[in-house]
């Protein structure tokens, strides 16, 4: 047995001390036999000792790799190569065939690097970025209005900010976080085809926010088979400055631009109150005082629950949560503080055709 004094040695100087061996040892019998002996010492389980090691394998995997490669790649022979990859295979615990891969692995990630997969990529987003903000938050000029005119089926705005609307959304999505594509036209000579078009039906400089309506038109042998649809966003920008768009009905869409005021409007539809304080999508609304004493009454959890890229902590009664915190995963809202009961609640939201697709956080 293995002779050890616990009274001059901590539990954490144990482990390293075990995993050190057992990273040593070369067949199973003797990790085995290793666990076996350092069980009755730390006080554990078998089967709880192994998960210690599997959890410091999994953290020293990513360091060891590092190394591994670092090393391979400065040896100058092939038998140098070799001898690091053994020398690795049993730190890792895997197998030749599996380091040969995850070399293979790093070469290819270092070539990515070195290429650059969106030249200009910050220059270009600082500039359309600008050009956006501009666009949302910039009062209208006497040329403008936010009434649609008869001939025409998006409100009187200038040119240049309805393209640099357009021009951010066709940039996120070149980079993968949505899917808007640029207007088209694809009709033959009978006449079939179909066209896409992008309206602002809405702008309201004062709350930083527009509606945008992307319509698709396919005709097919003629106008008596022939199909239309649109999609419906609020388009804005965070209180950290990231653009979003939320898909909405065209009703909601319609009720929306005929207000002074949106948030209220927006509150009431996508949340079904004009109190809610939002983070994002996901919103709280404060429970009133007469339901206040049996939501208390009844038994909570602490814990946390996951509303899309949303995380919302507290102490949880069925839909009602008390003190919560919420914290956006991506770092896109502020995180939320909140004293009192509040009901939780997620954004309505209207399923896109497939022609467009929201941005993503």
């Amino acid at each position: 047995m293995i002779s050890v004094n616990t009274e001059t040695k901590s539990k954490e100087e144990l482990i390293e001390k075990m995993f050190g061996k057992w990273q040593e040892a070369r067949y199973k019998y003797e990790r085995k036999r290793i666990i076996k002996e350092y069980a009755p010492i730390l006080g554990l389980k078998q089967r709880e000792i192994e998960d210690i090691i599997q959890k410091k394998l999994l953290s020293n995997r990513g360091k060891l790799i590092n190394e591994m490669f670092h090393e391979w790649r400065e040896a100058d022979h092939e038998y140098e190569k070799e001898k690091i990859q053994k020398k690795y295979k049993k730190l890792l615990n895997v197998k030749k065939e599996e380091i040969d891969e995850i070399i293979q692995k790093k070469i290819k990630r270092e070539k990515l690097k070195r290429k650059p997969l969106f030249p200009n990529f910050s220059q270009e987003y600082k500039k359309l970025k600008e050009d956006f903000i501009l666009a949302l938050t910039k009062d209208f000029e006497k040329n403008e209005s936010n009434i649609i005119p008869k001939d025409k089926f998006e409100i009187k705005i200038a040119q240049w900010r309805k393209n640099a609307i357009l021009n951010m959304l066709f940039f996120l999505s070149r980079i993968g976080r949505g899917n808007f594509v640029e207007e088209y036209t694809d009709f033959d000579e009978k006449n079939r085809g179909s066209f896409l078009r992008y309206n602002i039906i809405g702008l309201n400089p004062a709350e930083k926010l527009a509606i945008l309506q992307v319509f698709w038109y396919a005709q097919w042998k003629s106008k008596e088979y022939s199909t239309k649809r649109k999609n419906y966003y609020i388009i804005g920008i965070t209180e950290k400055k990231r653009v979003f768009t939320h898909p909405i009905s065209g009703h909601h869409a319609w009720r929306i631009v005929q207000y002074y005021e949106w948030q209220p409007v927006i509150n009431r539809l996508l949340f079904g109150d004009e109190d809610v304080i939002r983070q994002g999508e996901v919103g709280f609304i404060p429970v009133k005082k007469k339901g206040m004493e049996k939501v208390i009454n009844e038994k909570g959890e602490e814990k946390e629950e996951r509303f899309g890229s949303h995380v919302v902590k507290g102490k949880f009664y069925d839909d009602f949560v008390l003190n919560p915190v919420a914290i956006h995963l991506r770092n896109q809202h502020d995180t939320l503080y909140l004293q009192g009961i509040f009901r939780v609640v997620k954004a309505k939201e209207k399923p896109e055709w497939d022609f467009s697709q929201r941005v993503r956080d």
